[in-house]
């Protein structure tokens, strides 16, 4: 007897601590529940919150952009020499009086640099009320020759036309035209590779040229304008072709007299036979037409 009533004792007790386990795991599971719904809710909140104060702070945005005194009332031009200010600003697009804010600074600088005579420029804002736009001018670099006179840049764009040789700048030839305002003349680039090399040498001797033709093979013929004193070069060889061509004077070797060297040759500079005989074999050569402008 007592052992049975110590049995249900024992069960009695050990139901009771089952149930007290469970009705705290009960209480776990809740509470975790609850900090998971809590967490919830608060994110839910704090999307609302951003969505709002994003919403709040777009419309104070736009309200502050159309303040009278965030208008442009000024477009400065800096960085002209040949184009006239107005033409920059007719050209931006810009209108008096629109909100500063809302200009869009890349969409002017691409319409000003758009212009044949401008390679690039830098757009930005001076508060309160004014648009700052600093262009770079094309320079003349050459003068590209085929009936009438192109004033080129040193990528070939062209800058004016003339019936007559507008001087100071050496004469390109060989390449044929026209061409209008603005357009880039890529026949031209190997001439101007070279009188771009030829003029980073620094070289007194080969500073001041004449004329640069143009080879159907390849070669460009540069005249030297004292004594016309001419260099055949390359433009896929110009650094090396450059280094011999310094070597050369910095050796005393160069003689300006002479009919002219070829800088094609790996470690050699082959000296050209007397002028005559120079100005018959350049001209009867492979690509040489013979013309007045020489093309060829």
């Amino acid at each position: 007897m007592r052992g049975r009533k110590k049995s249900k004792a024992t069960a009695k007790r050990a139901t009771a601590r089952k149930g007290a386990q469970a009705k705290k795991s009960r209480k776990k599971i809740s509470r975790s529940a609850n900090i998971r719904l809590w967490w919830v809710a608060r994110g839910l909140l704090a999307g609302i919150g951003v969505v709002a104060a994003v919403l709040a702070l777009v419309y104070g945005a736009d309200k502050v952009m159309k303040l009278p005194s965030l208008s442009v009332k000024n477009v400065k031009i800096t960085g002209y020499s040949e184009i006239k200010p107005e033409q920059v600003v007719k050209i931006s697009g810009i209108r008096t009086g629109e909100p500063l804010l809302k200009v869009d600074l890349d969409k002017v600088r691409k319409r000003v640099a758009s212009h044949p005579k401008i390679s690039d420029a830098v757009v930005g804002r001076e508060l309160p009320d004014t648009v700052h736009i600093d262009i770079s001018e094309r320079k003349p670099e050459a003068i590209i020759m085929d009936r009438s006179f192109f004033t080129v840049d040193s990528e070939g764009v062209v800058l004016a036309k003339s019936k007559r040789y507008p001087g100071t700048f050496p004469i390109i030839t060989g390449v044929r035209g026209p061409w209008k305002f603005g357009e880039r003349i890529d026949d031209a680039l190997p001439g101007l590779l070279v009188l771009r090399a030829l003029a980073e040498c620094s070289l007194p001797e080969v500073q001041k040229i004449s004329e640069v033709r143009l080879k159907r093979d390849g070669r460009v013929i540069v005249s030297l304008m004292e004594r016309g004193t001419v260099l055949i070069m390359t433009p896929g060889g110009l650094e090396n072709e450059v280094k011999r061509l310094v070597k050369m004077v910095e050796s005393g070797n160069f003689d300006s007299s002479a009919a002219g060297y070829d800088l094609r040759f790996s470690g050699r500079v082959v000296k050209l036979p007397g002028r005559d005989e120079t100005t018959r074999k350049l001209n009867n050569s492979s690509g040489a037409g013979g013309s007045a402008n020489g093309q060829g």
